[in-house]
């Protein structure tokens, strides 16, 4: 039963509305056209982007956004049917080892509940990225650890399942899908002084089956590209990562913490509350499962905090362990003690922060506003929302009804912002840019784009794009194999090949053409879709 209801559950959760809100820029297309190109070539084996090798990751989920896409074609619901099944996975794969470490079921459908229902989870469970697989990898190698480890009759299985999701990993992200979890396993086993456990066939077995499953595409890449999978994939994409930072500002040693608490949320104020009890339970040497949950929190944390190169998507591993703890704390304070405030600030916690992001919003960017997206409705409706919440949770009693009152917030907040899709998608997605393209020009000339729109310009239209950067600055952390106009001589060059040439650029860029173009060529804006200006430049008779 309480499997079925989460199955149900994760529809709303996780899949219902996928298709309505076109693929975003930057990243969902550029996982998206990789997969596209890799099935126009029929190549199973080398991503590719922008009609070249593409070694930003390794294979595994393009494996899935190629399967998606040869059964259900190529659309935004299609691309993110995986991340969605990965995302119900892992909540199930949470609720079976709450259940079985901690022997009490009730603690496995809180623990299910919470991380369902916490923002990045919900997040990532409807976005192309590669993280939600990596981090289910990395969950169900933990919990077939941990398994193995309850009990020594199924220590050997354990093991091997251990070394196979690890190895997934590795073929989803690289190496960081073996360290994580051995490194977790390790540590813990080494606090309990029971590094002895790692002492049995299952453990070889297992890491023989690791170098079968994860070896092999490794090899043939290497073996086929040499020296440029090396320098791009481990040097660049791993080493280089950590020394330097792709976003500067994120750069920041609170960056993490602060990310922890706010995206976990409605539960933020439950996550810090169910580590400090953690901490109390490892010093009283209650329950070895306290310690394996807040070594996998520490191991991810410390891993990706040491690294220049932060963004929230990496320390998503944790979040299975951080619900296991919320659970805990759910479970046996707030439940025993009748702690109803905890759930009334956890209540307030998203509907107050939606009517201060809305008020920001309508003082600060107001022009940027669309019109047909009214935020005064929206004010109205969180504000009568935190009031419902509030009389729900005074008069209620039990803690699952307090859970559901919490939880009932996200898809709320989901119908919200499908209803209004209208209104943002031109400001996340470039679809309709590409659209308003296609319909102007029909030829199969390249298209002259901005760096944000270069990969949905290419996913939307399927034509070649030339890398607008007349700006300077703009430059992808790892290198694209476009061409790249730099300097009013390269867009000459490219007129002179093209003499009418249209592209997507921001204003930014536009302003930048108009002061270079002088007498040389005309810049004309025939369409604007929020910062996208759709243009025609044409080389000047004279």
């Amino acid at each position: 039963r309480n499997i079925l209801c989460i199955v149900v559950l994760s529809f709303v959760f996780f899949f219902a509305g996928n298709g309505i809100v076109g693929l975003s820029h930057p990243d969902e297309v550029f996982y998206a056209q990789t997969a596209k190109e890799m099935l126009q070539r029929h190549d199973w084996l080398v991503p590719y982007l922008f009609n070249g090798p593409n070694f930003e990751k390794p294979i595994f989920s393009y494996w899935l956004f190629m399967i998606a896409f040869s059964t259900f074609g190529v659309n935004s619901f299609s691309a993110r049917l995986f991340p969605s099944l990965f995302a119900l996975v892992g909540v199930l794969a949470v609720y079976f080892l709450g259940k079985k470490a901690f022997q009490e079921e009730k603690k496995g459908l809180y623990a299910a509940l919470i991380l369902m229902s916490s923002l990045l989870w919900v997040g990532l469970g409807r976005t192309v990225f590669t993280d939600m697989f990596f981090t289910v990898w990395i969950e169900l190698s933990l919990v077939s650890f941990y398994w193995g480890y309850l009990q020594p009759s199924r220590k050997t299985i354990g093991l091997v399942l251990f070394w196979l999701f690890a190895a997934l990993g590795v073929l989803t992200k690289g190496l960081l899908g073996v360290l994580i979890p051995l490194e977790v396993a390790v540590l813990f086993l080494m606090l309990r002084k029971e590094l002895r456990f790692l002492v049995s066939p299952g453990f070889g077995l297992g890491f023989f089956v690791f170098l079968a499953v994860a070896l092999p595409w490794y090899v043939y890449i290497i073996e086929k590209f040499g020296s440029s999978f090396i320098q791009e994939f481990f040097y660049n994409d791993h080493l280089r990562r950590l020394l330097e930072a792709e976003h500067k500002g994120n750069d920041r040693w609170f960056f993490y913490p602060l990310s922890i608490v706010g995206l976990s949320a409605p539960w933020g104020l439950f996550a810090v509350m169910g580590i400090l009890t953690a901490f109390q339970k490892i010093r009283q040497n209650i329950q070895p499962f306290y310690l394996f949950l807040m070594v996998w929190m520490v191991v991810v944390f410390c891993v990706f905090q040491s690294a220049h190169s932060k963004l929230v998507s990496y320390i998503f591993p944790l979040f299975p362990a951080l619900a296991l703890l919320c659970s805990e704390y759910v479970f046996q304070t707030v439940f025993k003690r009748n702690q109803r405030w905890m759930f009334l600030i956890s209540a307030l916690i998203i509907p107050v922060a939606g009517i201060i992001a809305a008020v920001l919003a309508m003082t600060v960017y107001a022009h940027l506003i669309p019109p047909q997206m009214s935020l005064k409705p929206a004010l109205c409706f969180f504000l009568a929302l935190t009031i419902g919440i509030c009389a729900l949770l005074v008069k209620t009693d039990g803690v699952l009804t307090r859970l559901a009152v919490v939880i009932f917030q996200v898809p709320v907040l989901l119908t919200f912002a499908f209803l209004n899709h209208t209104a943002f998608e031109r400001y996340v997605s470039g679809k309709e840019a590409a659209e308003d393209l296609m319909r102007i020009d029909h030829s199969h000339t390249p298209v002259l784009c901005s760096k944000l729109y270069l990969r949905s310009t290419r996913f939307f239209t399927d034509r070649e794009v030339v890398f607008l950067n007349v700006n300077g600055g703009g430059r992808f952390f790892s290198p694209h194999p476009v061409k790249e106009v730099r300097s009013a001589k390269d867009v000459l060059a490219v007129l002179r090949e093209y003499p009418v040439i249209h592209g997507i650029c921001s204003k930014k860029d536009v302003k930048a053409l108009e002061q270079i173009a002088e007498k040389a060529f005309t810049v004309k804006v025939l369409a604007v879709v929020a910062d996208e200006n759709v243009v025609e430049l044409k080389l000047s008779e004279a």
